[in-house]
């Protein structure tokens, strides 16, 4: 409720066959070393035996297994944490895990959609929000979501600016942290969220305040910093990715931003935290080249000019006949069901035919 500012509440079952929520589920088999998909199968059966319900899910909006100690996860190993369904109702915790509020909180944030919040090519590292590492902890970390988990879960829609570059000369505003949503004295034209589209991946821009309910945040370089998160644009939101930690002075660029050869600059003008309540001030535009050498974008297979004229980038397809295979391997976290790759401006153009590519997974 905190973190939503009672958006979205959790209330305990009244179902009279539990006690505030909690119902004790008892199986007539050994957990030990089995692994806990399978535990959990049982369990549930036995749930809905139970309760006369085959439809558990019309009964509770979350069920949360306390899985006792012994089980192991599909490799067999005793050291998994917790498992949480995406879209889905079920949670799965490993003994002492369901005591860890940000395990809790991880987890049932699948139930709500929400995946896992990245940085660069580290699986969990973004420690702006709860969808990157868990701590085994009743009481902390006091920390919420990233500002990509925030714009999905719509919390602070209301607070939400949208910026597209390819259609604005030039954007300039003001961005408060999460923990100042309801502050009395907030710019009334500041945002909590900044949307950049246009690009082949969505940008979301926010400040991460550490105060409040975000004062225990777990990602010390970017404490009172301007976060840049990116997002694929499919329109069920994918794992998130933070992509810069922005302090006074310091900017972003996107490199041929949404294929029209010119680089997207997010900037950070300024922050005052000094302010009651602290502000960002934010600028983004799309930069203009002045020389060949603004357009260099490192491909072999295109020659890098500047149109003075317009200012943009021209990026034109080389005669290189040489053809070639591109190998690309994924390397995926613990759930590599939840792993999906796509390709964008695949081709790579050569004369007099397209080069061809190829892929193994």
């Amino acid at each position: 409720a905190g973190c939503s500012y009672n958006k979205l509440t959790f209330n305990p079952t009244s179902y009279n066959k539990a006690t505030n929520g909690v119902y004790t589920v008892t199986i007539n088999e050994s957990v030990a070393n089995q692994k806990f998909t399978d535990v959990r199968n049982t369990v549930l059966n036995q749930l809905r035996t139970d309760f006369g319900n085959n439809d558990l899910n019309s009964m509770f909006d979350h069920v949360m297994l306390c899985m006792p100690p012994g089980t192991v996860s599909n490799s067999g190993s005793p050291n998994w944490a917790a498992y949480g369904i995406v879209n889905g109702y079920v949670t799965i915790y490993n003994d002492n895990w369901c005591t860890s509020v940000s395990a809790n909180m991880h987890e049932i944030g699948h139930n709500l959609g929400l995946r896992h919040s990245n940085e660069g090519a580290h699986s969990y590292e973004d420690k702006t929000g709860l969808m990157g590492s868990s701590y085994m902890s009743t009481t902390a970390p006091k920390m919420c979501f990233n500002t990509a988990k925030h714009h999905q879960l719509g919390w602070f829609s209301d607070k939400e600016n949208i910026v597209k570059p390819l259609e604005q000369n030039f954007y300039e505003g003001k961005l408060i942290g999460f923990v100042d949503y309801q502050h009395s004295n907030a710019p009334t034209d500041a945002s909590v969220i900044t949307k950049v589209e246009g690009h082949n991946v969505d940008f979301f821009v926010g400040f991460n305040v550490k105060a409040g309910i975000n004062s225990q945040n777990q990602e010390s370089e970017a404490s009172n910093k301007v976060t840049v998160h990116s997002v694929g644009t499919s329109s069920s939101m994918g794992e998130s990715d933070l992509v810069a930690k922005l302090g006074a002075g310091e900017s972003y660029e996107i490199v041929d931003f949404g294929g029209h050869t010119g680089t997207a600059v997010i900037r950070v003008d300024y922050i005052d935290m000094n302010a009651n309540p602290p502000v960002a001030n934010i600028s983004i535009n799309i930069m203009k080249c002045t020389s060949d050498s603004d357009c260099e974008d490192g491909s072999l297979f295109t020659t890098d000019t500047c149109n003075i004229s317009t200012g943009m980038c021209v990026h034109t397809p080389t005669n290189d006949q040489s053809t070639g295979t591109m190998k690309m391997t994924l390397l995926t976290d613990r759930y590599p069901g939840e792993t999906s790759w796509k390709i964008v401006d695949c081709l790579l153009y050569t004369s007099p035919s397209p080069r061809d590519a190829t892929l193994s997974r």
